[in-house]
């Protein structure tokens, strides 16, 4: 099965209205903030890729593929004990678990992973890892030491934040559609299609807001 079909089956399967599926998600996620460091990673990121992704962490890093409907829900909800830079990175470093040596992995603490999630290459990751504890490094020492020595573009310019380029393209498309929408033209289908797109894109506006007023900061 391809990641295709596996996160349109998740979105599909769950859905923003499927409550039970929401609170079932809310109940582990924060029952398992109770727990600490490298073993909160691994299961919060297994859990969410599972259960919102097919298992696929490619559908959940893809910046160009809309997340499920269910999982915008769920990272919207007032009574999910995370932040939502905080569920991102623990999926991240939970899959970075998984792609560095293990001895090397589990040495470090999830402050020091989370200073290598900015690194792409899994051996520069694994060598940046094996000074840190080679040196003693603290996570921020680690921090420092990897954002000094990323290689600068070779055009002297850093490429443009996927992110960025994701909301630009939104807002080149947004100014094109008339101020006055012609919705009573829609039949009812396409009107509750319609509902759908804006609540997902409106879930993902205040995923990125959320992150931009300080949430990562916070985590």
């Amino acid at each position: 099965m391809d990641t295709d079909m596996m996160s349109s089956q998740a979105s599909e399967s769950g859905g923003a209205g499927d409550e039970a599926l929401l609170d079932e998600a809310v109940a582990f996620l924060n029952g398992a903030a109770l727990r600490s460091g490298l073993e909160l990673a691994a299961v919060v990121s297994a859990y969410v890729l599972d259960r919102f992704f097919g298992g696929s962490f490619e559908a959940f890093a893809d910046p160009s593929r809309a997340k499920p409907l269910s999982f915008m829900a769920l990272v919207r909800r007032a009574d999910l004990a995370w932040s939502h830079a905080s569920l991102y990175a623990f999926v991240r470093v939970g899959r970075q678990l998984a792609e560095l040596p293990l001895a090397v992995a589990e040495r470090l603490s999830v402050r020091h992973h989370r200073a290598l999630l900015v690194l792409e290459d899994v051996e520069e990751k694994a060598a940046f890892a094996r000074e840190a504890l080679e040196r003693g490094w603290s996570s921020e020492e680690l921090e420092v030491a990897v954002r000094a020595r990323r290689p600068a573009s070779n055009r002297g310019r850093r490429p443009l934040p996927p992110v960025l380029k994701e909301f630009r393209a939104a807002r080149r498309i947004l100014t094109r559609v008339e101020d006055e929408v012609p919705v009573a033209e829609l039949s009812s289908e396409q009107r509750e299609e319609l509902a759908e797109v804006l609540e997902e894109l409106s879930a993902r506006i205040g995923v990125v807001r959320a992150a931009l007023d300080g949430g990562e900061a916070a985590a």
